[in-house]
């Protein structure tokens, strides 16, 4: 593994870390659309598989971390409400009724 291969992995890695933080902190993930989320989550799952089998550790790395981010992600998007129609008020959680 180069060493540029093992830098960028950790750059990216470490890219997830604040939005990550926001998001645990807030849990709040309205900005992000179900699509681009769950594209995420299972392309980067899939290139976590190849990088195990193909040996790249570096690459295993930086991929399952952001898996683990946009999975983050989809959770919290699993438990924040969300209004039907832009204008409508915020239907009530099953945990808040």
């Amino acid at each position: 593994m180069s060493l540029v291969a093992a830098t960028g992995a950790c750059l990216l890695a470490a890219a997830t870390l604040p939005q990550a933080v926001r998001l645990l902190r807030t849990r709040e993930a309205e900005d992000f659309s179900w699509a681009f989320s769950t594209l995420n989550f299972a392309g980067l799952a899939l290139l976590a598989v190849r990088s195990f089998v193909i040996g790249e550790w570096a690459f295993l790395a930086v991929n399952t971390v952001t898996t683990l981010f946009w999975g983050l992600v989809l959770l919290v998007k699993l438990d924040t409400p969300f209004p039907s129609r832009p204008d409508a008020p915020l239907r009530p959680t099953p945990r808040s009724r």
